[in-house]
Parts: C-alpha cells; sequence; structure tokens
C-alpha cells in the first residue's frame, strides 16, 4: 500500500495559497504643528502584497516641510526570494502528489511489479522532505523581518530611508506627533509557516510507508526459508 497523497495536496494549496493571498496595510499619521499653531494630520500608507517587495512600497517626504525638497523613502527589504522559493516548492510538490495519486490508483501492478519505481518515489518524496524544511525555515525568517520592517516605528528610524520628522528629537522640537495607526495584519503569514513545516512532518512520514515499497525493505524484511 503506498502512501496517501490527498494530505499532501490539500496542505500544499493551504500552504501557498494562504502565502500569495496576503495583502495587508501599514498606516502612520504625521500630525504637523503650522505657523499659525493650527495641527494638520497626514496619514501615510504602506500597501503590501506577494511576494513582498518592502523596497517598492514608498512614500513622499517630509511630510510636514512641504517647502523642502522631497525624497522617496519606504520600508527596506526584498523577500521575494523566500516566498517565490516557498510557493514554487508548494506549487510542485501538489502536481507532483497528483501525479502520484494517479499512479497508485491506476498503475498500482506496475508500481509494485518494477523496484525502481518505489525507490524513485521514495528518492523524490525525500526530497521535498527536504524541500519543504528549507523553504519553511526560510519563509519563517522571511516572515519576522517583514513584520519588523513593516513596523511603523521601525520605519522611522531606518537611516536614510526614514522619516527624519518623526525621530524623536526631531519632532520634539518642531512640535511633530507621529502616531501608529495600523501594524499590519500577518496572520495570514503566520498560518502559512505552520503549513509549510506541516508539509514537512507529511512528507517524512509518509516515507516510511514509501520506503516499505522499496526493494531495500522487501529484501531486509524477508523471512528465512527453513528446511524441514
Amino acid at each position: 500500500m503506498q502512501a496517501p497523497a490527498f494530505n499532501e495536496q490539500v496542505i500544499a494549496i493551504f500552504a501557498f495559497a494562504t502565502t500569495t493571498s496576503v495583502e495587508t496595510v501599514s498606516k502612520f499619521s504625521v500630525t504637523c504643528s503650522g505657523s499659525d499653531r493650527n495641527e494638520v494630520s497626514v496619514s501615510k500608507t504602506v500597501d503590501v502584497i506577494y511576494p513582498f517587495r518592502l523596497y517598492s512600497c514608498r512614500f513622499t517626504v517630509p511630510v510636514c516641510n512641504t517647502s523642502a525638497n522631497p525624497r522617496e523613502v519606504g520600508p527596506e527589504g526584498d523577500f521575494s526570494t523566500s516566498a517565490q522559493l516557498y510557493v514554487a516548492v508548494g506549487v510542485l510538490a501538489l502536481l507532483y502528489s497528483l501525479g502520484a495519486a494517479v499512479v497508485y490508483v491506476c498503475f498500482d501492478e506496475k508500481y509494485r511489479k518494477y523496484d525502481a519505481i518505489p525507490v524513485i518515489d521514495f528518492c523524490i518524496s525525500l526530497c521535498y522532505t527536504f524541500l519543504w524544511t528549507l523553504a519553511s525555515c526560510l519563509w519563517a525568517k522571511a516572515v519576522k523581518n517583514i513584520q519588523h520592517n513593516l513596523n511603523p516605528v521601525n520605519m522611522w528610524h531606518s537611516g536614510e530611508s526614514g522619516v527624519t520628522e518623526c525621530e524623536y528629537n526631531y519632532a520634539l522640537k518642531h512640535g511633530i506627533v507621529c502616531s501608529v495607526d495600523e501594524k499590519g495584519n500577518f496572520a495570514g503569514l503566520n498560518v502559512s509557516i505552520i503549513f509549510g513545516f506541516l508539509n514537512a512532518l507529511v512528507w517524512g512520514c509518509n516515507l516510511y510507508f514509501l520506503f516499505k515499497e522499496t526493494k531495500w525493505f522487501k529484501k531486509n524484511g524477508r523471512p528465512e526459508n527453513f528446511i524441514n
């Protein structure tokens, strides 16, 4: 009996679907004190979507001193490599598990007859177990950095890419108040990480069933013939 592929298909879909469907917003407000002491509040919004190239999410500063030379700033980081690797592993794993399911159902006799097929299936599944583990670890690290870089407080203090007016000393001197409106909703990305490691676990557990179909297990598990 070959390893079931249905569970692998479902959780693979959830893994890359929860990654590519995330759309979140990081938003903050800058309250400026005008010459007539009337406060003017200006909001800045950063829209983030897959594949999470944060450096492309720019907005114009300065906010309060409109006479100064404007420049484009925003969150730092490009996490597209980790995101696209994670999604690619998920899509390829889905396609392979679909193909394997067809073989298990329609070509079971040949699967059992030819020793090379179970061995190839086992080796490929072993590779997917490793890829899921690697991609999930890289993606978990990337999500942590995405959450950090999209925090408005961290955007204010990111050097040349930051918002000078929100620096503590500058804001205090000029009567500017910067407040966080939204830090972004990353629940979907956190769920995608869980599905990634769940995929690694399921593929790893299925290796046991696949190994039992290989010639290595059958050779070692074959009982000795006793002569009466």
